[in-house]
Protein backbone atom coordinates (compact mmCIF):
# COMPACT_ATOMS: atom_id res chain seq x y z
CA UNK A 1 0.00 0.00 0.00
CA UNK A 2 1.28 3.47 -0.87
CA UNK A 3 0.52 6.41 1.38
CA UNK A 4 1.46 10.02 0.79
CA UNK A 5 3.72 11.56 3.41
CA UNK A 6 2.58 15.10 2.67
CA UNK A 7 -0.42 16.06 4.81
CA UNK A 8 -3.78 17.10 3.42
CA UNK A 9 -4.09 20.59 4.91
CA UNK A 10 -7.86 20.74 4.44
CA UNK A 11 -9.03 17.80 6.54
CA UNK A 12 -6.61 15.18 7.88
CA UNK A 13 -9.16 12.36 8.12
CA UNK A 14 -10.15 9.44 5.95
CA UNK A 15 -12.98 11.35 4.25
CA UNK A 16 -10.43 12.88 1.88
CA UNK A 17 -8.30 9.78 1.28
CA UNK A 18 -9.12 6.39 -0.16
CA UNK A 19 -6.66 3.48 0.05
CA UNK A 20 -6.27 1.32 -3.03
CA UNK A 21 -5.76 -2.32 -2.11
CA UNK A 22 -5.11 -5.26 -4.35
CA UNK A 23 -7.81 -7.92 -4.30
CA UNK A 24 -5.68 -10.54 -6.04
CA UNK A 25 -3.23 -10.73 -3.15
CA UNK A 26 -0.20 -11.77 -5.18
CA UNK A 27 3.05 -10.32 -3.90
CA UNK A 28 5.25 -8.72 -6.55
CA UNK A 29 8.95 -8.01 -6.19
CA UNK A 30 9.84 -4.33 -6.07
CA UNK A 31 11.73 -4.76 -9.35
CA UNK A 32 8.47 -5.65 -11.12
CA UNK A 33 6.53 -2.64 -9.80
CA UNK A 34 6.00 0.80 -11.29
CA UNK A 35 4.81 3.79 -9.22
CA UNK A 36 2.88 6.76 -10.63
CA UNK A 37 1.72 10.03 -9.06
CA UNK A 38 -1.14 11.69 -10.92
CA UNK A 39 -3.01 14.93 -10.26
CA UNK A 40 -6.47 14.87 -11.80
CA UNK A 41 -8.16 18.19 -12.62
CA UNK A 42 -11.69 19.15 -13.54
CA UNK A 43 -14.88 18.20 -11.73
CA UNK A 44 -13.45 15.35 -9.67
CA UNK A 45 -14.45 16.15 -6.08
CA UNK A 46 -17.92 15.30 -4.82
CA UNK A 47 -18.79 13.07 -7.80
CA UNK A 48 -17.51 9.67 -6.61
CA UNK A 49 -14.14 9.84 -8.37
CA UNK A 50 -12.21 8.29 -5.47
CA UNK A 51 -14.66 5.37 -5.26
CA UNK A 52 -14.47 4.85 -9.01
CA UNK A 53 -10.66 4.87 -8.88
CA UNK A 54 -10.67 2.32 -6.07
CA UNK A 55 -12.91 -0.07 -8.03
CA UNK A 56 -10.80 0.20 -11.20
CA UNK A 57 -7.55 -0.23 -9.24
CA UNK A 58 -8.87 -3.41 -7.61
CA UNK A 59 -9.70 -4.85 -11.04
CA UNK A 60 -6.14 -4.25 -12.24
CA UNK A 61 -4.23 -5.28 -9.10
CA UNK A 62 -3.07 -1.71 -8.38
CA UNK A 63 -2.38 -0.44 -4.85
CA UNK A 64 -1.92 3.09 -3.55
CA UNK A 65 -4.08 5.99 -2.40
CA UNK A 66 -6.38 8.68 -3.74
CA UNK A 67 -6.97 11.97 -1.95
CA UNK A 68 -8.66 15.31 -2.46
CA UNK A 69 -6.29 18.28 -2.61
CA UNK A 70 -7.19 21.71 -1.20
CA UNK A 71 -7.09 23.28 -4.69
CA UNK A 72 -9.88 20.98 -6.01
CA UNK A 73 -7.67 18.42 -7.74
CA UNK A 74 -7.47 14.74 -6.81
CA UNK A 75 -4.05 13.13 -6.27
CA UNK A 76 -3.59 9.46 -7.18
CA UNK A 77 -0.54 7.50 -6.03
CA UNK A 78 -0.60 4.12 -7.73
CA UNK A 79 1.72 1.11 -7.74
CA UNK A 80 1.39 -1.89 -9.99
CA UNK A 81 3.17 -3.94 -12.63
CA UNK A 82 4.08 -2.44 -15.99
CA UNK A 83 1.24 -4.33 -17.69
CA UNK A 84 -1.34 -2.73 -15.36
Amino acid sequence: MIDSSSPDTRTPNSQNRTTLESVKGQEKSSEDLVTARLCITGMVQGVGYRSFTRRVAALHDITGSVRNLPDGRVQVLAKGTQEC
